[in-house]
């Protein structure tokens, strides 16, 4: 394998021994399929040791009505100097404009908020205690992404406020 052009550094780091390391992380299901779960830089490892693969916890935030996207990523608590799963959402506002519609009364900020936060505590009853949401940040806008349709996770790294 010749390597990435004119980048010496990234190819001694994926290419070694003639194997590609493409920092995908997967198994083999029981009938032999190969399956990906995420990628090693996204994992977030808590205080206790245990993994926790975001787009698991995604998957079970975007299926709130409310919530149009969902982002999990790992961050460190500056009191504990834990590592803490913390989930930015994008409100759904179609979905939300209808509920409003319905009740005859927009919500406040903080009536939304709390809206909200009950959606993220009920999606994370599913999940082990570890994985659940501690931390939540509340987007009106979609996520920035990149060409091929992908959340910049990067972006959003130390942002939130406590559930």
């Amino acid at each position: 394998m010749a390597g990435y052009y004119g980048d010496e550094e990234l190819t001694k780091r994926t290419i070694r021994e003639g194997w590609l390391y493409t920092g995908d992380l997967g198994g083999i299901d029981e009938k032999g399929y190969l399956f990906v779960v995420g990628r090693v830089k996204d994992v977030i490892v808590t205080s206790a040791g245990k993994n926790v693969y975001p787009e698991e916890v995604e998957a079970e935030l975007v299926l709130s009505p409310y919530i149009a996207e969902a982002l999990v990523v790992g961050r460190t608590d500056p009191e504990t100097e834990r590592e803490d799963v913390q989930a930015i959402i994008v409100v759904d506002e179609e979905v939300l404009s209808k509920m409003e519609r319905s009740r005859g009364a927009v919500l406040t900020d903080d009536e939304l908020h709390e809206l909200l936060r009950s959606e993220v505590k009920k999606c994370c009853e599913r999940l082990a205690p570890y994985k659940r949401v501690k931390r939540l940040e509340i987007r009106r806008e979609g996520f920035p992404m990149t060409t091929t349709r992908k959340i910049k996770r990067y972006l959003f790294k130390d942002r939130a406020i406590p559930v």
